[in-house]
């Protein structure tokens, strides 16, 4: 009797799988007299260049084809593989590694270095919930629906091979294809942060009283904006003459000004505001939302790049959303969402035009608890705090929170624009009040992004007023801001582009970025982290990006010499054509070609004009500590310090980031002193002390009395 082989991308996805289609463990893999479902290490197989064996390789290293070899940590598990895709009576083959580009990679080169021609199915899984398994497997896609995403994937990896290997050793230092043009992000804001020499002005500020009270307003040009005096003489001269006008009439014009609510969480739209909210990495946030994707099953598929759903996923978002209702937290919102006739087919919500091979990311209506799958309705809030860590739980409110508030409609704001006029002088004010929550109760009527509204006092149109007192403001132009993880993210999404929010959605799904969802967080991460002896290229300080004298230097030489590698719309082109490939819109040929193109350049040039020596002496390196627990060696790892005996010692803890004095301090006494800013599980900020309990090799909290 044939048999069917699923390939998983990791163990613990094979041991799912294989429970929600009831297939028993044989051996070191799962069978029955159907089945046989055994699974990847991640990536068992890597791209395999002989050249680079030898000594003084000349460049450009340009493989034609490239090899593949298993790699030698995980041979065994390779020989496994190919063993059970060679079987006799194995007729079919399904690839259920991530639905995504990199899981097509993982898949298809063990198919392929272990000379398999069997035809493959695809599983498509988007949702790690039992009934999410058993979906995907009901709906195997044949492997040609995804053959054109497979060269997608084998090109991105060839390119980023080309790219990373000769540039690199072109230029003595790391570049890469999404990482360099990133760089260079980093190192012109930090440019034009530091290079920024602020600038006086002035403006002109009256005070007004009215029958219903007092008002400030600003003094406007003739375009309508707020005046902006370079000259402080000519601020002064106009000031004279505006104060002896004796009386200004005072008009108010009412118009209503309404808010969506935002979309669905992407991946990267979900990275920001956990950067904001709780200054998370990104790289930090993509591992949360895994965990509960993976491990508490109760986030749908985390590295999408869209911000809707299908179009038919109604009748499941209204179980999930109801699901949400029975825990106190949420009970109210929901209650008020049936009430109101609000879970019904939103555009902005539900649209096929918004989505791809994947959708949104919202709640499963499900979590693990004691390694049972169950349904978030016969939990209470305190058992879901319970089963989520701290940083696991905020994530998931915050995509709970957003999923609810894409049902409301808008809030309604009642806008006052107020001028106060004497002939050609006017001044004015805004007055700003929020008369309809819509959408904002679900978060108690407050909007972060919005400017905080207040009421103005009331007038009869017409009324005559005379200035209380008119004087000059004076201010100075700002500096221009360094980037944080989350405004790196837009600029990534755009390539460097300034769009608004409304804007991006649509113009990103045509023109492309840097990276994609998947990609960015270790990239980010890739640059914040100390190779062997050389620094990072990028340190955090204040949750602010700052780039270090390498990165500088790296990015000034390659501009003043091969700019195309830091132009950000280039590589922003180049992930287009993978989209459009993965698509069937682009041939691989032609995208290779263009690659090779652009490697020979680079190393021509850069073997033509040297890098420069860059002292790196005064670079910050990464800092070296003893392990509090057994007196090792303790490795910087970016996010945290982690010791061979099992220590670590997690940089952010509860929301916080531990400055180097803090993380000095518990490393040397074992304790620190009451820090405060932490953040609970229910969203609230506490104080505690920190304390290493070195029998369990672990950081707790210590609270004061």
């Amino acid at each position: 009797m044939s048999k069917t082989l699923i390939i998983a991308e990791k163990p613990n996805v094979a041991k799912e799988i294989a429970a929600a289609l009831g297939v028993p463990r044989s051996k070191n893999y799962y069978e029955n007299n159907e089945l046989i479902i055994s699974n990847c290490i991640g990536h068992l197989v890597d791209l395999y260049v002989p050249e680079l064996e030898s000594k003084n390789v000349p460049l450009p290293i340009v493989p034609r084809p490239f090899q593949l070899k298993a790699k030698e940590n995980t041979q065994q598990q390779y020989d496994l593989l190919k063993h059970l895709l060679h079987r006799s009576d194995v007729s079919v083959v399904v690839n259920a590694c991530d639905a995504e580009r990199e899981g097509e990679s993982i898949f298809y080169r063990v198919y392929e270095l272990s000379g398999c021609l069997k035809p493959v199915k695809r599983m498509w899984i988007t949702s790690t919930t039992q009934d999410g398994y058993l979906d995907a497997w009901r709906n195997l896609k044949d492997g040609a629906a995804v053959h054109h995403l497979h060269m997608a994937a084998k090109s991105r990896a060839e390119a980023d091979w080309l790219l990373g290997i000769n540039g690199s050793r072109a230029l003595f230092h790391a570049v890469g294809r999404v990482m360099t043009p990133t760089l260079a992000m980093f190192v012109d804001a930090y440019q034009a942060n530091k290079n920024f020499k602020p600038q006086d002005y002035w403006e002109i500020h009256g005070d007004f009283t009215v029958n219903g009270g007092d008002f400030t307003a600003k003094l406007l040009d003739k375009n309508d904006k707020v005046a902006k005096f370079d000259d402080f003489n000519q601020a002064k001269a106009a000031l004279v003459n505006i104060q002896q006008i004796p009386d200004f009439m005072v008009k108010d014009d009412f118009t209503v000004s309404k808010k969506s609510a935002p979309y669905l969480f992407s991946a990267t739209a979900l990275q920001k505001q956990a950067n904001k909210q709780f200054k998370f990495s990104a790289d930090k946030t993509l591992q949360i939302m895994q965990n509960l994707y993976q491990d508490y099953k109760c986030l749908t598929y985390p590295r999408s790049d869209f911000d809707a759903l299908p179009e038919d996923f109604l009748p499941t978002m209204t179980a999930t959303l109801n699901g949400l209702g029975a825990l106190q937290e949420y009970q109210d919102i929901v209650l008020n969402m049936n009430n109101q006739n609000l879970i019904v087919q939103n555009p902005r919500v539900f649209d096929n035009s918004r989505i791809d091979s994947h959708y949104a990311i919202v709640p499963t209506g499900f979590i693990v608890k004691n390694g049972v799958e169950t349904p978030l309705s016969q939990l209470s809030d305190c058992e879901l705090k319970q089963i989520l860590p701290a940083d696991e739980y905020a994530i998931f409110n915050m995509v709970a929170l957003r999923t609810m508030a894409a049902f409301f409609p808008p809030a309604e704001y009642a806008v006052t624009t107020r001028t106060a006029q004497s002939g050609d002088v006017v001044f004015q004010t805004t007055g700003k009040v929020l008369k309809v929550w819509g959408w904002l109760s679900v978060y108690g009527g407050m909007d972060e992004d919005e400017e905080k509204g207040f009421r103005l006092p009331e007038i009869q149109n017409g009324e005559s007023t005379s200035a209380q007192t008119i004087d000059l403001k004076a201010l100075k132009t700002q500096a221009p801001k360094l980037l944080n993880d989350s405004s790196l993210l837009t600029a990534m999404e755009t390539a460097g582009r300034k769009l608004d929010d409304d804007e991006l959605s649509d113009i990103m799904r045509e023109t492309g970025g840097l990276g994609t969802a998947a990609t960015r967080p270790p990239t980010i991460a890739k640059l914040k982290e100390a190779k062997g002896d050389k620094p990072p290229f990028v340190v955090v300080e204040k949750n602010q990006l700052i780039p270090t004298e390498r990165a500088i230097a790296v990015i000034e030489h390659l501009r003043r010499h091969y700019p195309l590698l830091v132009n950000p719309m280039v590589t922003a082109q180049w992930e287009r054509k993978l989209a459009q490939m993965a698509k069937g819109q682009c041939e691989r040929e032609q995208f290779m070609a263009e690659i090779e193109w652009a490697v020979r350049e680079l190393v021509q040039i850069l073997q033509t004009h040297k890098m420069p020596f860059v002292d790196l002496s005064g670079v910050k390196q990464a800092k070296t500590f003893v392990c509090p627990c057994c007196s090792g060696s303790l490795n910087d790892k970016n996010k945290l310090l982690e010791c061979d005996c099992g220590f670590k010692l997690w940089k952010t803890i509860a929301g916080k980031t531990l400055t180097d004095k803090q993380i000095h301090v518990l490393i040397e006494n074992g304790h620190t002193d009451e820090i405060k800013g932490f953040v609970g599980k229910s969203g609230k900020s506490f104080n505690a002390k920190l304390k290493i309990d070195r029998e369990n090799k672990q950081v707790k909290f210590e609270f004061t009395n």
